[in-house]
């Protein structure tokens, strides 16, 4: 896994932990706001993997603090070029 996708997949499960782990039907809500299974959404919360980029689009769109968090890695590897 390249450093981009390691600091991808770190920041999302950040993210989630701290928006979605409390809830108590936490893998219902996230896979509801990314249209995905909750089986897919237990796997995001667990960390086993992050989004795919049609996924994250959708969360990026319903949460503005994960697309802050996004952009902010894209313009980290920007100035590592």
């Amino acid at each position: 896994m390249s450093d981009a996708a390691s600091t991808y997949s770190m920041v999302f499960s950040t993210w989630a932990a701290r928006k979605y782990a409390p809830l108590r039907q936490a893998k219902e809500l996230l896979a509801r706001d990314a249209k995905a299974s909750p089986r897919t959404a237990e796997n995001w919360l667990s960390q086993k993997h992050p989004p795919k980029a049609e996924e994250l689009i959708r969360l990026m769109a319903n949460n503005d603090d994960l697309a802050k968090e996004i952009w902010r890695l894209v313009e980290e590897t920007k100035c590592g070029r």
